[in-house]
């Protein structure tokens, strides 16, 4: 039986605020899945905001038909702008959170109309990721025939308790609002009960599963499955070829390791413990780095390296497309992820399939994702702790090449096996199934 026959019964409906490979974070998510089930031959729709319009478009040019919009009001432009204002995770709490609850009120009218007009079984809603954040989609058929699937979603994170300590002010008052949202999370989800009443809730992990308001988990163990969030496509990530570089690079004598970072430029990134790191290595190891991303700490960091004189070999290339930044992590020996605040972090998933070794931080997502056959996490019980421990890991890496490669093999191997797009559409389409059947 081929896959379109398999799934001849699927009516699937994609909900979610945005779908981008340009935007970055969680909206390539939507994007993944459309493209994949579009490529399965599955019979499958999405709904998202009309600032994607012009994306998907030209990635789907014969599929304009399965693609419907949310238009783009006043209300949406000015939360937008408003948010630039505001410190990256308040913004998240605030401005994002009313302009996604405003995009999802009306997406109710449009899927509602989609899954009379088109029989749609199955609705679902892959972002916003955030176990707290309440959604919309519920008493969408008078029938109660369309079944509603949320996630996978992953959050439920904070900051390592060292950390917590060295919050100047600033972050402190971020911590505290933040805080109180979290805690009008369970109310807001009594008032609008999509998570309450949807047939199936997908999380990353228990981290997550325990994150989700009690109005929500109480007593709805049984709708409640674990379900990796990231994956990435294998092709897009090409494997890079370690015969070329098994001999020891040197620089003045010392030996020569090329790191990369990658990601948003904020505090919860800790990128100046890599920094830290790269000038305590001066008299042993020398550390070229590439900074790939933009954001409020990067005039910081920037200062940070010029102060400790290592502006010649950290290079801060501001906002990279996704499509150049596997060029750039194909020159490196070893990606660095130090992030102290990461429920996902796909970057780590995307080095690891071109069987490149990872250094991060053993807190949140990335430390589901890495293994000592693949990588090293560091520990976080300090800030010197983690500061040496990336030290040490870099230092390793520079003096044995071998260990590089070996790493790097088995990166690529987990990530084939456990993180990969197609594998994860197949047990999706399972999911979708077993829902059906019930």
């Amino acid at each position: 039986m081929n896959q379109s026959n398999k799934h001849d019964n699927l009516n699937v409906l994609i909900v979610a605020d945005n779908a981008s490979a340009r935007f970055g974070g969680e909206a390539i998510l939507p994007l993944h899945y459309f493209r994949f089930m579009i490529e399965r031959q599955i019979n499958v729709r999405l709904l998202v905001h009309e600032r994607c319009k012009n994306e998907l478009f030209e990635l789907f040019p014969n599929q304009k038909d399965r693609i419907h919009f949310v238009p783009d009001t006043k209300v949406h432009r000015l939360f937008w702008k408003l948010g630039d204002y505001f410190p990256y995770r308040i913004r998240n709490f605030t401005f994002d959170l009313v302009g996604s609850l405003l995009t999802q009120f009306m997406q109710r009218k449009i899927a509602k109309k989609l899954i009379e007009q088109f029989n749609i079984n199955i609705l679902h809603q892959p972002i916003p990721v955030s176990p707290k954040q309440p959604s919309m989609m519920f008493n969408l058929d008078s029938d109660n025939q369309t079944k509603i699937i949320i996630g996978p979603m992953n959050g439920g994170m904070d900051y390592p308790s060292a950390f917590k300590k060295q919050s100047n002010r600033k972050r402190a008052i971020e911590t505290v609002f933040i805080d109180s949202a979290r805690l009008c999370s369970s109310y807001a989800n009594v008032l609008i009960p999509g998570k309450r009443r949807a047939d199936l809730l997908l999380v990353t992990n228990q981290r997550t599963h325990d994150a989700l308001p009690s109005s929500v988990k109480h007593d709805e163990q049984a709708r409640i499955l674990h379900m990796h969030e990231n994956a990435v496509i294998p092709e897009h990530w090409p494997a890079i070829d370690w015969n070329e570089r098994l001999e020891p690079a040197k620089h003045n004598n010392h030996p020569r390791v090329k790191a990369v970072f990658l990601g948003r430029l904020q505090y919860l990134k800790a990128v100046d413990t890599l920094i830290d790191a790269i000038h305590k290595l001066d008299d042993d190891v020398y550390v070229k780095l590439d900074v790939i991303g933009d954001g409020e700490a990067k005039s910081n960091l920037e200062k940070q390296t010029d102060q400790l004189n290592l502006a010649d070999q950290i290079r801060f290339h501001g906002f990279v497309p996704q499509t150049q930044c596997a060029s750039l992590i194909k020159n490196a020996d070893v990606l660095v992820l130090p992030s102290i605040h990461e429920c996902g972090g796909a970057v780590v998933l995307e080095a690891m399939c071109m069987q490149l070794p990872v250094i991060v931080a053993d807190w949140g997502g990335p430390a589901d994702y890495v293994t000592p056959e693949c990588g090293f996490r560091i520990s976080v019980e300090s800030r010197d702790t983690l500061v040496n421990g990336i030290a040490n890991a870099l230092k390793q890496l520079a003096e044995n090449p071998s260990l590089r490669e070996k790493l790097g093999h088995a990166g690529r191997e987990r990530v084939l096996e456990h993180f990969n797009w197609p594998i994860k559409i197949d047990r999706m389409l399972e999911i979708y199934q077993q829902q059906l059947q019930q």
